[in-house]
């Protein structure tokens, strides 16, 4: 068995098996072209799968701003970057769509689940929890469909819904939609639009641990359709990023897939 530390000795001792320096050239050929191959593979795959984040992102994006009705009437927001919306939205400072919530407990609660940054996805909110992790700090408190903000580096855009009740870590800002006038996963899908999450991110000061603050994000204008059309909204838009969701799913296990036979080649080979 190899030492658990190699060193220089070690490796010196270790036996391998060369061939011959022309049949040496012979499988470096071969392993080129043959790699070649796999990597341009590689190379298409990773541009379609950054085309349907891309398409993924458009999807939300427009229809949480312009809506779904192409011919809806459009009307100033009164908000530069915000341009023009359409009519019957209404258009509010983000403190009073929702509430900010900050009470902190020091223990997890009986019944809750603890929720890093490192749980939730970029740009799609995904939770993956870990049931192994801890935390040795103040924790904030959050309810089941309470929206979670990452507030530190806002470009990676991490917004969660959990549909638990939990304890997150400080990073998270708690935001809690009024439910009669704004849907919970409506505002997730407002929140984690591009226009919104670069607002933010240019607001943030420090290039190593740059921070969005709830009184900038508080005073941001957005608009809002009625009730009954979020909702009409967020199964459209759920529908619609499910089939882009499938083909990234698809065109990432290729990838690995790929990078699997490459090295099995490769090792085959030498």
């Amino acid at each position: 068995a190899l030492h658990p530390h190699l060193n220089c000795t070690n490796i010196r001792d270790i036996y391998l098996p060369i061939p011959p320096l022309e049949e040496q050239h012979v499988i470096l050929a071969f392993l080129d072209r043959e790699t070649a191959k796999i990597d341009r593979l590689i190379g298409v795959r990773q541009k379609q799968v950054e085309h349907l984040a891309w398409q993924r992102h458009a999807v939300i994006h427009y229809a949480v701003t312009k809506g779904i009705d192409p011919k809806v009437p459009m009307q100033p927001s009164g908000v530069e970057w915000l341009g023009d919306v359409p009519a019957g939205w209404t258009t509010k400072r983000l403190r009073f769509w929702v509430k900010h919530l900050s009470t902190q407990v020091s223990s997890l609660p009986e019944g809750h689940t603890y929720l890093a940054l490192e749980h939730v996805e970029s740009w799609t909110g995904r939770i993956a929890l870990d049931t192994d992790a801890t935390f040795d700090s103040n924790v904030k408190v959050f309810r089941c469909h309470d929206v979670l903000f990452g507030r530190l580096r806002p470009y990676l855009a991490k917004v969660a819904l959990p549909d638990f009740d939990g304890v997150c870590v400080g990073e998270f800002m708690v935001l809690r939609a009024d439910q009669g006038e704004l849907s919970s996963r409506y505002l997730q899908l407002r929140l984690l639009a591009p226009d919104f999450i670069d607002l933010v991110d240019a607001s943030t000061q420090g290039a190593k641990m740059p921070r969005a603050n709830w009184p900038f994000m508080s005073d941001i204008k957005l608009a809002f359709p009625p009730l009954a059309e979020q909702l009409r909204i967020v199964s459209h838009i759920d529908r619609e990023t499910s089939k882009v969701d499938a083909l990234i799913a698809k065109y990432q296990r290729e990838l690995e897939l790929l990078a699997e036979y490459r090295a099995s080649l490769i090792s085959h080979a030498v």
